[in-house]
C-alpha cells in the first residue's frame, strides 16, 4: 500500500491544477532555451524577391509563382511586401 500513496497524491495534484503546473513548466523551458540562444519556431524560408518581382511584372499570378518556387501563396506575398517594390498584377 505504501507504494501507491505517493502516486495517488501526485495524480490528485495534477487533477487540481493541471494547467498551472504545465504552463509554469513550459514557460521555464522556453526561458531556458532562449537563455541558451536557441532559435524557437519554424525557420523562415529565404525568398528571391527579385525573381518574384520579375515574375509579377510578366503578369504571372501569385499562385503560379508560389508553385514555381514551391512555397505557399502567403509566403510569396509576405516576401513581396518585404521586398516592397513589387507591384500588383496589371490587367
Amino acid at each position: 500500500m505504501s507504494k501507491i500513496a505517493p502516486r495517488l497524491s501526485l495524480d490528485s495534484r495534477f487533477q487540481r491544477e493541471p494547467s498551472e503546473v504545465f504552463c509554469q513548466r513550459g514557460a521555464v523551458g522556453l526561458r531556458n532555451a532562449r537563455a541558451k540562444g536557441k532559435r524557437l519556431g519554424r525557420p523562415r524560408r529565404i525568398l528571391d524577391t527579385a525573381r518574384i518581382a520579375t515574375l509579377r511584372k510578366q503578369g504571372i499570378s501569385w499562385k503560379r509563382i508560389a508553385a514555381q518556387l514551391r512555397v505557399g501563396v502567403g509566403t510569396i506575398q509576405r516576401g513581396a511586401s518585404a521586398g516592397s517594390k513589387i507591384q500588383e498584377k496589371v490587367t
